[in-house]
């Protein structure tokens, strides 16, 4: 099935390994055009799907369609189709569509129908988890016929659903991030050591010595890695206190340790470059973790990892926005009727 229909002998085997140099003509030499991407978190699902779009548009053969990146969180296959729910964010995201004098009407369905656009979905695993499966059953059912779709998941996630309920992409050929490699992390945590800095050599011998260990199941992601170079970017800080094994027992405690110390490395107080000298934008960061700690309350609230920023004033309280819209004109409405008249009247 994920080969498709061959002419000859036999199907030719395809070889899908390889690394993001390469990702698009590995996509294009899958017949139905169908990917799944699979990784743990912080593996680079996201960046994939990012890099396989821009990829995928940089160089168009002729009739290609167009490669559109949506996230999938907020489809619901029990209450939307897929094709509805594409043509509906397309037009979301880019509201010309919406332009009937120009495109006519339903432009986003008709894109998705005539098969003009290649869906690039990224988080399908960001779908509450109950609908996981009906998820994965409803992509087959919609693209069954051949068209071209990308789906990034959890490894997990997906496996679990598939198991499920038997349900899966019968013609998508299914890829899986690899973790990264000890030598790999090494090279990029020292890449920014200056000469004769040696305060990575513990980290490093430790994960050389210990490759199963703790903080290398810690550091198998690509996030992971990075939150360690930013926490300790510092010349002053100790990358080595990491290899603590009494104060990170686990690879969980490493990574909550490595994520708190994100913000305040990112957000340290630096000299503004000259261009920006008369507006200064050094933001405390504890401002900024209570500011991004109201926008993930947000989220879990709406059940959703779409950050709509257009609809944020709606987390503003029912009664805040009556005090700010009324009090306003009350307030003139009974200045007026006490300089007009008496307190009566402004009352």
């Amino acid at each position: 099935a994920v080969l498709g229909d061959r002419p000859g002998d036999g199907p030719e085997r395809l070889v899908l390994s390889g690394d993001l140099t390469d990702v698009v003509a590995k996509f294009r030499q899958v017949p139905s055009r169908q990917l799944v991407v699979l990784g743990e978190p912080g593996a680079g699902k996201s960046v994939l799907a990012i890099l396989l779009t821009l990829g995928l548009l940089a160089d168009p053969p002729p009739g290609e369609p167009v490669p559109v990146l949506l996230t999938l969180a907020s489809w619901n296959p029990h209450h939307e189709h897929l094709d509805a729910w594409l043509a509906r964010r397309l037009v979301e995201e880019y509201p010309g569509l919406a332009n009937t004098a120009v495109y006519g009407q339903d432009a986003g369905l008709r894109l998705v129908l005539e098969g003009r656009v290649i869906p690039v979905l990224d988080g399908l695993d960001e779908t509450p988890p109950g609908l996981h499966t009906a998820a994965i059953d409803a992509l087959d059912q919609a693209v069954g016929a051949g068209r071209p779709l990308v789906v990034t998941c959890r490894g997990a996630e997906y496996e679990l659903a598939v198991r499920a309920a038997g349900s899966f992409l019968t013609r998508a050929a299914v890829v899986e991030i690899e973790p990264v490699e000890i030598e790999d992390a090494v090279e990029f945590l020292t890449a920014r050591r200056r000469p004769g800095e040696t305060r990575w050599r513990p980290l490093v011998e430790w994960l050389r010595r210990e490759p199963a260990g703790v903080l290398a199941q810690a550091l198998r992601t690509p996030l992971m890695v990075d939150l360690a170079r930013s926490a300790y970017a510092n010349p002053a800080t100790d990358p080595g206190e990491l290899c603590d094994t009494a104060r990170f027992p686990d690879r969980a405690a490493i990574e909550r340790h490595l994520l708190d110390a994100y913000l305040p490395s990112v957000y340290a107080r630096r000299p503004s470059p000259p261009a920006r000298l008369g507006q200064p934008r050094d933001y405390d960061p504890k401002h900024v973790e209570r500011w991004l700690s109201f926008l993930a309350r947000r989220l879990e609230r709406e059940r959703t990892r779409d950050l709509a920023w257009w609809r944020l004033d709606r987390a503003v309280p029912r009664v805040a926005v009556g005090l700010y819209l009324g009090l306003p004109p009350a307030l003139l409405f009974a200045l007026t009727g006490l300089l007009a008249a008496d307190p009566v009247t402004a009352a």
